[in-house]
Order: C-alpha cells, then structure tokens, then sequence
C-alpha cells in the first residue's frame, strides 16, 4: 500500500505544477503583467521563461520518479520565491489577510510534501527503480 501511496502523491504533486506551467506559458502577457505587479521585474522574459521550464522539467521528473531530488529543486526555486511574494499576508490588509494567509501555509505545506519525497525517494514504482532492476546483455 505504501508503494500505491508514494506513486499517487508524486502524480498528484507533479499534476499541480504541470498544470501551473500550463497555465502560465498559455497568455505570455497576463503572466509577465502579474510578474511585474508582484515585483518581478529582473529580467522578465529570463524569469518567465526559467520558471516554465523549472516546473515542467521538475513536475516530470517527480511524476515519473527518476531524479526527484533535481526535480523538487527545480520546483522549489520557483515556488518559494513566489509565495512569499505573492501571499505576503504580513503587509496584507485585514480583508485579506486571512486569505493570504491560508495559501502561504498551504503552499509551505507543499513544500513539506516536497521534502518528504525528497528525503523517502520516489519508492517502488518509478522509472528510476525500473532502469535499476532492468538487466542489460
């Protein structure tokens, strides 16, 4: 059961990051536009760009489960920056401040689960286990 669990937690994590690399490489401007308004602005197209690739190449690789630990890397440099900036609840008015405060926790969180993976591997079945026990003649 174990194994079952491990294989759809790293599917459900990297679903989330696929989606949102999706997502942000679909309307280039909207994206660039919310990078500026949150304080973005090094280089924007470098950053758009870097970000699309941190999370697709990561989210595949935690989703098949070879290299987990480049590929929660790659995520965690884009998703810690964004969070802190995006959910900054600390200078956030009081209407808001409970909302941005529920989705920093929720994405630290996810950074936990990250960790985790990190730390336990990619378990029983991913492509890394399955290029190891394959036998080359």
């Amino acid at each position: 059961m174990k194994d079952l669990f491990d294989l759809m937690g790293r599917l459900m994590l990297a679903a989330i990051f696929l989606f949102l690399a999706i997502d942000k490489s679909t309307d280039k401007t909207d994206t660039l536009k919310l990078m500026a308004d949150y304080g973005f602005s090094w280089k924007p197209e470098f950053l758009y760009h870097a970000s699309i690739f941190a999370l697709t190449l990561g989210a595949i690789l935690v989703g098949i489960g070879y290299r987990v630990g480049i590929g929660t890397i790659l995520i965690c440099i884009y998703w810690l920056p964004y969070t802190f900036a995006v959910y900054n609840f600390w200078q956030s008015d009081s209407a808001h401040s409970y909302f941005e405060q529920t989705m920093f926790m929720k994405n630290i969180a996810i950074v936990g689960g990250l960790l985790v993976l990190t730390a336990n591997g990619a378990g029983k079945y991913s492509i890394k286990r399955l290029l190891a026990t394959t036998i080359v003649k």
